[in-house]
């Protein structure tokens, strides 16, 4: 049975030291996301006014999906930058650019005090996080996975998945409380930009660790080869297009999944299905915590029982049950509460499970010379692809169907994509069940023969 605190005592206190330094970075940039998104209707109203809510809603989500769209040149940057001088580097570099623009979002003047050009600074500032997100994100990913041993890469390299779900959960749970004690003039006066400045403390603790840190050994080995002139974009398109394919279509339901269960589902609840704010942002906390347990399992177990079984669990889970999980939550509605949430929290068990092994799964598709710029550029080209979109595309269908199963049709076809997908993979086979030992009799026998 799996149990995060035995799993994390089979990790060296080295590979804890990397896992913190990686979780505490990707946890700020997700804490980020997970503001904005919180503070979605705020910001709507103050820097994209309309006459109508869901208009202003649109917009918001229209900036968001726009810091996807930088995501994949941020890629390209910061992917040439890991393979060429370091993941150190490069993840150190990309943390020092996530910092400085959610600080700035903290300060920015709204649409009242200097018109248009408060919606268009926030999209920059978004377009900035979406080029640090870009290297960010993969990078903690390769980052783990390289350190990890052979044995262990599975769970090791969930850590990247989890901090994620810890971050959005973390940047949550601020926006909740936040929410609860300050009424609505002071809320949209002051109080939603705190959280955006006070991340710069995280920013000075996650650089600290990071820089105590040297790159993996297998990248070391590659660096001191003097082999460089590998590390080129000609040499990815050239020799890596079933990789560069591959996670493209894997990472469609990761794409799809997150942004709708996260960024998407808590407004929904609220706009569409009538929860009042606080429990919307209640039920998404717990949902969160649910999924970051799930991806640590989904890790451990892909470790033992091989990563594409779990990821097919998963993949599969949600695909049979998307729609007639939501049907149950849109039926139970805002008088069931408990039932809808528990509901939905099924969801999020199965996507976890396909989630954990993700890391290692698309990193072992790249050799080490352009393992980042390949893992980055992929990924993030279905993140901006799939992703950033996917609330925007769910609104729009829903608005022309007038259905609110339109998340959950999402979900199936992008889970039935991933899991075709995922057949591809190379066959893995467990590599960290512990061989049995030899039954006591047998010893026995043994060390008498040998004495005669």
């Amino acid at each position: 049975m799996f149990n995060a605190q035995n799993a994390g005592s089979s990790l060296s206190s080295s590979m804890k030291r990397v896992i913190t330094s990686c979780m505490i970075g990707n946890a700020l940039e997700w804490y980020d996301f997970a503001l904005y998104v919180c503070f979605s209707s705020i910001i709507g109203r103050l820097f994209f006014p309309s006459d109508s809510p869901r208009m202003e809603m649109m917009l918001t989500y229209g900036v968001f999906a726009a810091g996807f769209i930088a995501r994949p040149i941020g890629a390209i940057v910061f992917g040439y930058i890991g393979d060429r001088w370091g993941r150190k580097t490069a993840l150190l570099s990309s943390i020092y650019l996530m910092a400085i623009p959610t600080a700035l979002i903290g300060i920015l003047p709204t649409y009242e005090s200097i018109g248009i050009w408060a919606g268009i600074l926030m999209t920059l500032l978004r377009l900035s996080q979406g080029l640090a997100l870009g290297g960010e994100f993969t990078g903690s990913m390769v980052f783990l996975v390289e350190h990890a041993k052979k044995e262990r890469q599975n769970f090791a390299g969930s850590f990247a998945p989890f901090s994620l779900a810890l971050g959005f959960t973390f940047g949550s749970l601020t926006a909740t409380l936040i929410i609860s004690v300050l009424n609505k003039s002071q809320l949209e006066t002051w109080g939603w930009r705190l959280p955006f400045i006070l991340s710069l403390a995280g920013t000075l603790v996650g650089t600290y660790i990071r820089r105590q840190l040297s790159d993996p050994k297998v990248f070391l080995d590659f660096k001191n080869s003097r082999k460089k002139d590998m590390v080129s974009m000609w040499t990815l398109l050239k020799q890596q297009k079933f990789s560069l394919c591959l996670v493209l279509w894997i990472d469609v339901l990761t794409a799809v999944g997150y942004y709708l269960l996260t960024t998407f589902l808590p407004n929904y609840m609220t706009q569409y299905l009538g929860y009042s704010q606080n429990m919307g942002f209640t039920m998404s906390n717990i949902h969160m915590v649910v999924l970051a347990i799930a991806i640590l399992a989904g890790g451990w177990l892909a470790d033992r029982v091989g990563q594409r079984r779990i990821m097919l669990l998963g993949a599969v889970g949600i695909a049979l049950t998307s729609y007639p999980l939501f049907k149950f939550l849109i039926l139970s509605g805002q008088n069931a509460p408990f039932t809808g949430g528990l509901t939905i929290s099924l969801i999020f068990v199965s996507f976890g499970l396909f989630f954990g092994p993700i890391p290692a799964a698309l990193c072992n598709l790249f050799p080490t010379p352009v393992r980042f710029t390949g893992l980055a550029l992929s990924h993030n080209l279905s993140m901006a692809i799939c992703g950033g979109t996917a609330p925007l595309v769910a609104m729009h269908f829903m608005e022309i169907y007038n259905s609110y199963t339109v998340p959950a049709t999402l979900l199936t076809g992008a889970a039935l994509i991933s899991a075709a997908a995922i057949l591809f993979l190379p066959q893995d086979a467990p590599v960290a069940s512990k061989a049995k030992k030899p039954k006591r009799s047998l010893v026995r026998r043994s060390h008498m023969a040998s004495a005669n």
